[in-house]
């Protein structure tokens, strides 16, 4: 009599496929190991959604894209969701680019002034896990900051692929511009993008088509600080404070109303090197004289340091190295992290060259 078969625990991975001993590898490749996703014989396989979708549900994260090439007129602004927004300098417009079945589609611009702006792309589809999510099913969020008459007017619209066109424009004054250099974070269908040189934040509620100023907690304004989310849709900002990452979240209290505590503190002095911890030469600037938050994206923080670019990654607290990958031309370069001038913003690519550290999922 055979044995049943195992049982597979809540948070088990997939059962894998025993007929293609090739895809079997493929799914043990780890997500942060570009370089071993590069050959273009394997591009259908890779590129296939059942296979994103098995990858992402047995590794729990996207794979890091090897090199890649588009038009030189494109420009990165945002990315999520298995989708890149970039701006198009050549049609004066977006251009939403889905790298791994290479579609693409582009839209105008929303008539407005654009002194700073920014955006976002996000998946339209209800009920989507995201896991091998791909298509024309999306959401562009276009937020503008005028300054006039000493206020500046932030309004905001989204694009819907569905209905091909932008909505209303609604608008908030608040006495800072929207950082257009950092990422915006997605919780539910919220995005939140921060202001600059400002610990305020700019709330904006898809749903519900609404502005709101959420301002951030109290901590030594002259330490570098970024917002990020968690697992569970937590917002967060992180900040470092000698060896010390730490973390906040907001809390709700018994009245109801919502503050900012100290959620967790992350001790690096062991798990990084001591040259990391070096001041930075003539840097002159406080929150410069250690590690330095420098971007965030799917859970991982980046720290530059004087020993190179870092990842931490918050469930674990683990560690590791950053090499980056570019593609430059016809020429595929890997630069390793160890230049103390590197500074990765949230949007972990450049505005001339698509960056392959950029998680695509």
């Amino acid at each position: 009599m055979d044995s049943p078969p195992p049982q597979r625990g809540r948070h088990s991975p997939p059962a894998l496929p025993d007929d293609d001993g090739m895809l079997c590898i493929f799914l043990r490749i780890p997500p942060d190991d570009p370089a071993r996703l590069v050959c273009k014989g394997w591009r259908r396989t890779l590129a296939d959604p059942q296979f994103c979708r098995l990858y992402r549900e047995f590794n729990g994260a996207p794979p890091v894209l090897g090199p890649d090439r588009y038009p030189c007129s494109w420009k990165a602004v945002d990315s999520r969701h298995g989708r890149i927004l970039l701006e198009d300098m050549g049609s004066g417009g977006f251009v939403v680019w889905d790298p791994i079945t290479n579609g693409h589609w582009g839209m105008k611009f929303p008539s407005v002034n654009r002194q700073r702006w920014t955006g976002a792309v996000l998946c339209a589809k209800e009920g989507c896990d995201h896991l091998g999510c791909h298509g024309p099913s999306f959401l562009v969020a276009f937020v503008s900051c005028i300054y006039q008459n000493n206020t500046v007017t932030t309004s905001a619209c989204v694009y819907s692929s569905e209905f091909g066109v932008w909505s209303r424009m609604i608008s908030v004054e608040h006495p800072k511009r929207v950082n257009n250099t950092v990422r915006s974070i997605l919780v539910g269908s919220t995005l939140y993008f921060p202001f600059d040189r400002s610990f305020s934040v700019l709330e904006y509620k898809l749903g519900e088509q609404k502005l709101s100023i959420i301002n951030g907690p109290s901590v030594d304004r002259r330490q570098r600080h970024v917002l990020i989310s968690a697992e569970d849709g937590v917002l967060m900002f992180a900040g470092m404070r000698g060896s010390k990452l730490y973390l906040w979240s907001t809390v709700v209290g018994p009245d109801g109303s919502s503050a900012w505590a100290q959620h967790r503190v992350i001790e690096l002095e062991k798990l990084l090197p001591p040259i990391a911890f070096t001041p930075k030469p003539h840097s002159g600037v406080p929150h410069e004289s250690g590690p330095n938050v420098s971007g965030f994206a799917d859970g991982i923080i980046f720290l530059s340091t004087m020993a190179g670019l870092f990842t931490v990654e918050l469930n674990s607290g683990r560690t590791k190295k950053g090499i980056l990958y570019n593609a430059l031309g016809s020429g595929c370069h890997c630069h390793d992290m160890d230049h103390p001038s590197i500074n990765m913003n949230l949007l972990l690519f450049s505005n001339d060259e698509f960056w392959s550290f950029l998680n695509i999922g």
